[in-house]
């Protein structure tokens, strides 16, 4: 009998938004006004009392910028600053004196900075697309899975990342509420479900850089109303269900806005993984036929009665009255017994789902042993890693590492 389990998350990275030596590639003033006319989001460049569309018409526009960040505090000689959200004049005090080198905002700065600044329609989708640049578009190193949903998420996630990890000898990173991992087996806590674009691409390179394989991340409503995930295709997209939440005046209005923010997903996914019993799966699956995204779907069945032509292409289980197993099938053939460290049925769905996106991925389940057998990752319960403050990573952070029991 095959034992389900996971590790916790992590990230290896100051909160910064700066470049860490070896990370990048060349952006400069020039090159990031043509990726920006390429996305319709420039509107000028303002320098002093120079307006123009032409980066060329300002000196030194093809001097590489050193550093990216969104915060002020870390600018430094030669850093492209991204101003975002309720960003202040004031914040730009001495800045020039500390070596900024151009800015990029929806609002001209120049009364402020005698700097060049990139005036856009969008500065959030601006910083994505400039983050990927800057990092060298490590998402195209690595294969990348998204998951949404209102439920099940982050154990999704852990399981994916468990899946993938087993598969690859250890090489899938993770992003995930809880925390983030870069390395396949340190975690550092995180601060948000979805990271910034910025802090996304960072730890996209430095994933990569530390051999990564694959990036499970899960992707939240907001990471769409907020463009954190703008210009980023996922290999595999994830929904694996919807109902009522986050519907408030700061984050969606109305249900129809929060699941509209989650089915962006899909036109932005090369496979779409869908639970075959969510809600509105019939919409998701126009959506994914509209934008010719093949899709894969799972499903927990409850073992009265067989499953039939309809069945998904991932199912579960019970395997016995207790439920305290399942068997798991992938386009018919029978995985095995498979028993959680976790309670309740809804986990195996998770777990179908888990598996569900390592077909998608292009494993061959019923020839991976590894990737279905898992017992080698830690389970929630099995937690025994030391906790350690990291003042060099994340601000204020916890740092975990895990190793298979």
């Amino acid at each position: 009998m095959s034992r389900i389990s996971f590790p916790r998350s992590s990230g290896l990275y100051n909160g910064s938004g700066t470049m860490r030596k070896g990370f990048g590639m060349t952006v400069t003033l020039a090159s990031a006004a043509q990726l920006l006319k390429r996305h319709g989001l420039l509107r000028e460049i303002i320098r002093a009392d120079r307006w123009t569309l032409d980066a060329h018409d300002i000196e030194g526009a093809d001097t590489a910028f050193s550093a990216i960040t969104y915060d002020t505090r870390d600018v430094r000689e030669g850093t492209l600053l991204c101003c975002k959200g309720r960003f202040k004049a004031e914040y730009l005090h001495d800045i020039d004196e500390r070596g900024l080198a151009a800015y990029v905002a929806d609002t001209d700065f120049s009364a402020e900075t005698g700097t060049p600044g990139l005036i856009v329609n969008d500065a959030r989708k601006a910083m994505s697309l400039l983050s990927a640049e800057f990092y060298g578009r490590p998402q195209d190193e690595l294969t990348v899975v998204g998951i949404t949903g209102t439920k099940g998420k982050t154990t999704t996630a852990y399981f994916t990342q468990a899946v993938l990890n087993a598969h690859s000898h250890g090489k899938a990173a993770l992003f995930s509420s809880v925390d983030n991992c870069l390395d396949g087996h340190t975690y550092v806590e995180s601060d948000l479900t979805t990271p910034e674009s910025m802090d996304a691409f960072r730890m996209m390179r430095e994933a990569a850089d530390n051999g990564m394989k694959y990036l499970v991340m899960e992707v939240s409503s907001q990471a769409y109303k907020v463009e954190r995930v703008y210009g980023l295709t996922f290999d595999v997209a994830t929904f694996l269900n919807i109902s009522p939440d986050h519907i408030s005046p700061i984050e969606h209005p109305t249900f129809e806005d929060y699941l509209y923010c989650k089915r962006q997903i899909v036109r932005n996914s090369r496979a779409l993984v869908l639970g075959a019993a969510s809600d509105h799966a019939d919409l998701l699956r126009q959506d994914a036929a509209d934008a010719g995204v093949p899709v894969t779907t799972f499903e927990l069945l409850d073992g009265q009665s067989p499953a039939g032509s309809d069945a998904a292409d991932v199912t579960a289980s019970p395997a016995n009255a207790e439920h305290s197993a399942y068997r798991i099938a992938a386009d018919g053939a029978d995985l095995g017994e498979f028993r959680l460290a976790l309670d309740g049925d809804f986990n195996y769905a998770n777990a179908a789902a888990a598996l569900a996106i390592a077909h998608a991925a292009g494993i061959d389940l019923t020839a991976d042993a590894a990737a279905t057998r898992w017992s080698r990752c830690a389970s929630p319960a099995a937690w025994s890693s030391s906790t350690t403050r990291s003042p060099t990573r994340w601000r204020s952070s916890t740092t975990r590492t895990t190793t298979p029991p």
